[in-house]
């Protein structure tokens, strides 16, 4: 039972694979451990934990420079800062200039572009650029479960409710563990 289990389950992660990044130098160690420390508290949410996020991931910032998986995360916790009762007037014009200048070091950055998507959305009420956005960011990475919700949030903007539950469903389906994705189900 478990063998089919986990067949089915690689099965479905493997199906629609992310696109590889074209990122074509070396991550610097010590740049990778700040970010994935940033990634932690960015996903425990609430304002606390997104300024951790922010330090760590300025930390990796200032090792290395071109790592746009950084700037995607910094641009992650900017703009939900400004979401999680932060002031957005600040944040988000740092969110977007986080996200530019990871798109700038790496275009397939499916992060970026959903944090993008979702500051069209909910800042800057530009539904047509949040659909192009968001469905960038899937088509770059469909195991993005970030992305999935956020692009459920817009789809609650331009009342596609049905289209919402599918994207709830499938980001639940992506991170199963997570109260986060479990409590969407209100979305």
């Amino acid at each position: 039972i478990a063998g089919d289990v986990a067949n089915e389950i690689e099965s479905r992660l493997t199906a629609t694979p992310a696109k590889p990044s074209r990122r074509t130098h070396p991550i610097k160690r010590e740049a990778y451990e700040a970010y994935l420390q940033g990634r932690y508290f960015y996903s425990r949410r609430g304002l606390a934990n997104f300024q951790k996020a922010i330090g760590y991931f300025q930390q990796a910032i200032e090792i290395d420079s071109e790592y746009a998986a950084a700037y995607a995360g910094l641009a992650d916790a900017y703009a939900d800062q400004g979401f999680w009762g932060g002031t957005p007037n600040e944040v988000i014009p740092k969110a977007k200039a986080a996200a530019a200048r990871a798109l700038e070091l790496d275009d397939s950055s499916s992060e970026a572009h959903d944090t993008l998507g979702g500051i069209a959305n909910v800042y800057d009420w530009d539904w047509t650029k949040a659909e192009t956005e968001h469905r960038r960011a899937l088509e770059l990475n469909p195991n993005n479960a970030l992305a999935h919700l956020a692009y459920a949030a817009y789809l609650v903007a331009v009342g596609q409710q049905e289209k919402t539950r599918e994207e709830v469903r499938r980001a639940q389906s992506l991170d199963p563990l997570s109260p986060f994705f479990r409590a969407a189900g209100g979305l």
